[in-house]
């Protein structure tokens, strides 16, 4: 894990136990155990790196797809509000302190219990769009997702992996989805220019996410700037396409400690709030592939019924 590459890794083991630690603490995109590391299979073994050696979706995995497409369902780009002051001054980059790291249950139950605190004081709607990615990440995050199945492999696609240090800018209607999507996946987060989801922030911090992981700040520059730092490993935004761009172009630079290729999510493509996938695109996908073949044989039986008889010089 001391690479800023995480494409492959791989062990040998006979220790099931050994194999599940590694599989778990190992940061690459495809964790091999028993077998080689490398042709991995469409399907079977969807590819894509952690780090800098990917940015997602995996290449043949469930939302390859939405490499390729464009949404037709953005919104309009709202009015920027000009200046403002953060928490650290005016146009300084913010940056959240500590990612969410408790166990993934422990998060889940967190933002139910914030859902109730905000739904005690009729904030109904934000309520509902908690307990909805609270369900969402109990299937996305919180099991592994099933890959084409082989005989002699036991393969899963977990997310389990946050992405690290990420900056929100979320104002829309689904804008609760936004800010519990990240946290859920284990993310610290910095928000900006939201002064709507301050109740929510507030019931989030009451029922336990620690004060840290989240950070506030007023204003959009700081934002841009905050895009600009190498710990920075996402930014994400429910606006419409004109503060996306600018996001891109703040993004896309490689700063020197940088150790991650930077990802932006947006309205512009990929799941978005309340549709299957959306909150897993918080987390970097590792596929686990374990050979459970006993002494490397191979699986090479010829139909039922038919006898085939190779000899020498034939």
């Amino acid at each position: 894990n001391g690479t800023d590459y995480g494409l492959t890794a791989g062990i040998y083991s006979r220790s099931p136990a050994t194999i599940a630690r590694a599989a778990r603490a190992l940061e690459a995109g495809n964790v091999y155990a028993n077998r080689a590391i490398t042709a991995a299979r469409v399907g079977v073994e969807p590819f894509g790196g952690m780090g800098m050696s990917g940015t997602g979706p995996k290449a043949g995995g469930a939302d390859y797809l939405w490499a390729f497409a464009r949404r037709t369902d953005l919104p309009a780009d709202g009015a920027r509000r000009p200046g403002g002051a953060s928490a650290a001054g005016p146009g300084a980059p913010v940056l959240p302190e500590v990612p969410w790291d408790a166990p993934i249950e422990r998060r889940i139950e967190a933002v139910e219990r914030a859902a109730v605190i905000l739904a005690d004081r009729g904030r109904r709607g934000e309520a509902s769009a908690l307990l909805s990615a609270a369900q969402a990440a109990r299937r996305e995050l919180a099991r592994p997702q099933p890959t084409v199945p082989v005989a002699g492999q036991s393969t899963e696609l977990r997310y389990d992996t946050p992405r690290g240090p990420g900056l929100l800018h979320a104002a829309g209607p689904q804008a609760a989805w936004w800010l519990a999507a990240p946290l859920l996946a284990g993310n610290g987060l910095a928000l900006f220019d939201a002064p709507a989801l301050a109740p929510a922030v507030e019931a989030l911090l009451r029922a336990g996410m620690p004060e840290g992981t989240l950070r506030v700040a007023e204003d959009l520059e700081s934002m841009l700037l905050s895009a600009r730092r190498p710990e920075v490993a996402f930014a994400a935004s429910d606006g419409g396409p004109g503060l996306a761009r600018a996001l891109h172009r703040e993004l896309g630079g490689t700063a020197p400690g940088q150790r991650s290729l930077k990802a932006l999510i947006s309205r512009l493509d990929g799941p978005q709030a309340g549709e299957p996938g959306f909150v897993r695109r918080f987390c970097w996908p590792k596929v686990v592939a374990v050979r459970t073949l006993r002494h490397g044989a191979e699986l090479g039986f010829a139909p039922a019924g038919r006898r085939d008889t190779v000899r020498a010089g034939r």
